[in-house]
């Protein structure tokens, strides 16, 4: 619920808005793109040691660095709400709403999160630390959804440097993330030559099937306009597994490989896949893309 009431705050200003005038005759119509909608928001919650904000000009100046802006009239419309505890702003082509709750995550949620971490080892004993959480939504129009994800990157990593970050739970992806580590993938810029910090957004998750062997799934790729991928009933050891997909879902995302039925791919270990769409092995509603060892 509270996750559905951040969204209102982008969209209910448009209710209220007064009749436009017809002024249609003076709309010039060549050259003019067709409206679509924002993309999903993509939301993540930022776990906090404590429930301390953070010093408004303290946050614009960590803005203006994770940003790379001139100056901190490039944020528009900057607000914070004593009362709700609320942040919301943009920049560039993404708006963003950041609200502060003096309550861990559910116990629960972080567990799941954390054994889905991988690459965080003490993920849950840290984790479940956390006293307070804000919750951040970012939405974007006309960008390709990972640029999207990218600003939120930043924003969270903002908002990391200037509070009592106990870790990052990226939420589309069920993971959590160190936030040392966080901040170090977090800082990409857009035609950089380091390798996009895909591994911030899309989680890939392992389980055991019950014909022996693992289940390895992604989960994450689709508000970045992607299938999610998956290995189903594999005996190849979960290391494998883990590289080959994720080499797949980086050069999906990157626009390095396009996937596609009956394309064969290579894994991380000279193996070779063949690429179908199907039903998730977790139940997932919209189909993915399977991959199969030859």
């Amino acid at each position: 619920m509270r996750f559905l009431g951040l969204l209102c705050l982008f969209f209910l200003p448009l209710l209220h808005a007064e009749p436009a005038a017809d002024n249609t005759a003076e709309i010039p119509t060549s050259g003019l793109v067709p409206l679509r909608p924002p993309t999903e928001a993509q939301f993540a919650f930022l776990c906090l040691n404590n429930a301390k904000v953070a010093e408004v000009d303290a946050l614009k100046a960590s803005l203006v660095k994770w940003f790379r802006l001139n100056s901190p009239d490039e944020i528009r419309k900057f607000t914070y709400k004593p009362e709700s505890q609320s942040f919301s702003w943009g920049i560039g082509r993404s708006r963003f709403v950041a609200t502060l709750e003096a309550l861990p995550v559910p116990n629960n949620d972080i567990r799941y999160a954390a054994n889905n971490s991988l690459h965080w080892p003490d993920a849950e004993k840290q984790m479940l630390k956390h006293q307070a959480n804000y919750t951040m939504t970012c939405v974007s129009i006309h960008r390709t959804p990972w640029h999207a994800a990218l600003d939120l990157s930043h924003a969270l990593a903002a908002f990391t440097e200037t509070h009592d970050t106990t870790g990052i739970y990226w939420g589309d992806a069920s993971i959590v993330h160190n936030p040392v580590s966080f901040l170090k993938q977090a800082d990409y810029q857009l035609g950089s030559a380091k390798k996009v910090p895909s591994t911030l957004w899309v989680g890939i998750l392992f389980e055991s099937d019950t014909k022996g062997g693992w289940n390895i799934f992604t989960d994450g790729m689709r508000p970045l306009g992607h299938k999610d991928i998956e290995i189903h009933s594999s005996q190849l050891v979960r290391t494998t597994l883990f590289s080959t997909l994720n080499k797949t879902k980086h050069d999906v995302l990157t626009k390095q490989l396009t996937l596609k039925n009956d394309l064969v791919i290579d894994g991380d270990d000279a193996s070779k896949w063949k690429v179908s769409t199907g039903a998730s092995v977790i139940g997932k509603e919209k189909p993915v893309w399977i991959l199969t060892q030859q």
